[in-house]
C-alpha cells in the first residue's frame, strides 16, 4: 500500500480563498503532500456553539486534534500537515521533509527566547496553526490526550512526550504576535501567518492587532503579494470536505 502525505486545513467559509493560497504555496515546496480542507459548517451544531463561546480561533485548536485522528483512520496516510487557513509557504519546511528520527511530533514555539522579555506571555506558549505529525502509537496517544485535556496540552506536551519535537526555528510562523520582537527580512521568511488579514483593509497586519503596513515598510511588499493572490482566488463549491488533490 502506497503511504500517503496530507496537508489540511479547518476554515470558516469566508475563508476558503485563504485555504486555497496556501495550499498552494505548499505544493511548490512539498509535492507529495494531498490537500484537504474541512468546512466548519459540516461539524454540526456542538462546534458552532463551541465558536460562539470561545471564538474562532480556540474552537479550531480544540478541534484540530479530532480531526488529525479522523484522518489517521486512513491505513494509507503516514504524515499529516495542519496549517492555518491564512499561511503562506516561502521554502520548503525541513522538520517536515527530513524529521528528526523518534521525533513524530512537531510543535512550533509562538516566540523564542530575548523575544520573551520585558513582554507578558499572553495565551498558548505554542502555535496551534501549524502541526506536523507523524503515524505512530505515540502520535496517536498524544492526539487522544489532547482531545480530553484541551488545548493546554500542548504547552504540556514537551516535558510529557519523547516523540515531541520543539522547532525554534525564528523564520517559520512569522505572524503579527512575534513581528515586532522577531528580526527577519523577506528572504530569510519560511512561513508567514497572515491570521486576521483582510484583503479589502491591506492598511492593517490584522484584524487582531493594531499594526499597520504603513508603519512596517519591509511588510509593504509580501502583504501585496499575498493580497493579490487571495484576489485571484474564486470561492470554491462545497458542502461539508472541499478536496485539492
Amino acid at each position: 500500500m502506497k503511504k500517503r502525505q496530507v496537508v489540511f486545513t479547518f476554515i470558516h467559509e469566508a475563508e476558503a480563498p485563504q485555504a486555497q493560497v496556501m495550499f498552494e504555496s505548499v505544493k511548490k515546496h512539498h509535492q507529495l503532500f494531498q490537500s484537504e480542507i474541512f468546512r466548519i459548517e459540516s461539524e454540526g451544531s456542538q462546534l458552532t456553539e463551541l465558536i460562539r463561546s470561545v471564538g474562532l480561533e480556540q474552537a479550531r485548536a480544540t478541534w484540530i486534534p479530532r480531526l488529525c485522528l479522523r484522518i489517521f483512520e486512513r491505513k494509507d496516510v503516514e504524515q499529516i500537515l495542519y496549517m492555518d487557513p491564512g499561511s503562506y509557504l516561502f521554502k520548503k519546511l525541513d522538520f517536515v521533509h527530513s524529521p528528526t528520527p523518534g521525533k513524530n511530533v512537531a510543535l512550533i514555539p509562538r516566540i523564542l527566547g530575548e523575544e520573551t522579555e520585558g513582554a507578558t506571555i499572553q495565551g498558548s506558549i505554542f502555535d496551534s496553526g501549524i502541526l506536523s505529525l507523524r503515524k505512530s502509537p505515540q502520535t496517536i496517544t498524544f492526539l487522544n490526550r489532547w482531545v480530553a485535556e484541551g488545548a493546554r496540552f500542548l504547552d504540556l506536551s514537551p516535558a510529557l512526550y519523547d516523540c515531541v519535537e520543539v522547532i525554534r526555528d525564528r523564520s517559520v510562523a512569522v505572524a503579527y504576535w512575534n513581528i515586532q520582537r522577531r528580526s527577519w527580512n523577506r528572504k530569510s521568511v519560511t512561513l508567514f501567518n497572515f491570521r486576521g488579514f483582510d484583503p479589502e483593509r491591506p492598511y492593517r497586519l490584522s484584524a487582531e492587532s493594531a499594526l499597520f503596513t504603513e508603519n512596517l515598510p519591509h511588510l509593504r511588499g509580501l502583504v501585496e503579494g499575498y493580497r493579490r493572490q487571495l484576489e485571484k482566488q474564486q470561492k470554491p463549491e462545497s458542502d461539508s470536505l472541499i478536496l485539492w488533490n
